[in-house]
């Protein structure tokens, strides 16, 4: 019966591993997003400060061109913020199971330990009750010489 907790516990803290290692790469994913939207922002606004600069010397076809190139960027930051959106939904996701899985190994831990705690009373009194037959058994032999 000891071997089915400790397995049970040894279980629980591998899928708590797994979870938190999901967790970690949905965080990660989310991050890294959030990097290219900034970055797709700072190459737009850099992009629009260049066009307002030669606005004046400039052709229209190549001006154009160019907030055809800024509508792109923007279009392109849409979809990484819808995205950003859905990783940020399956991160959440990643953290209740994480938080789930946590609870379950602690439960598990408490198991154990109860289980142990009861062990360890139930050797006791085997300890005990082989101390009182020795002592009746003893007692016996010293009423009989």
């Amino acid at each position: 019966m000891k071997k089915i907790y400790k397995l049970l516990l040894h279980i629980r803290e591998i899928e708590e591993k797994q979870k938190k290692k999901q967790l970690a790469d949905a965080v990660s994913e989310r991050i890294k997003k959030e990097g290219e939207i900034a970055e797709l922002e700072r190459e737009k606004k850099s992009i629009s400060s260049e066009v307002k600069e030669k606005e004046e010397g400039v052709s229209a076809w190549i001006l154009a061109q160019f907030l055809q190139y800024i509508e792109g960027l923007r279009e392109e930051k849409r979809q990484k913020e819808e995205e950003l959106k859905n990783l940020m939904v399956a991160e959440e996701e990643r953290r209740k199971e994480y938080i789930e899985a946590k609870k379950e190994k602690d439960i598990a831990a408490k198991l154990s330990e109860k289980r142990k705690f009861e062990e360890s009373i139930e050797e006791m009194k085997n300890q005990e009750k082989f101390s009182d037959e020795f002592v009746i058994t003893r007692y016996k032999k010293e009423g009989e010489e």
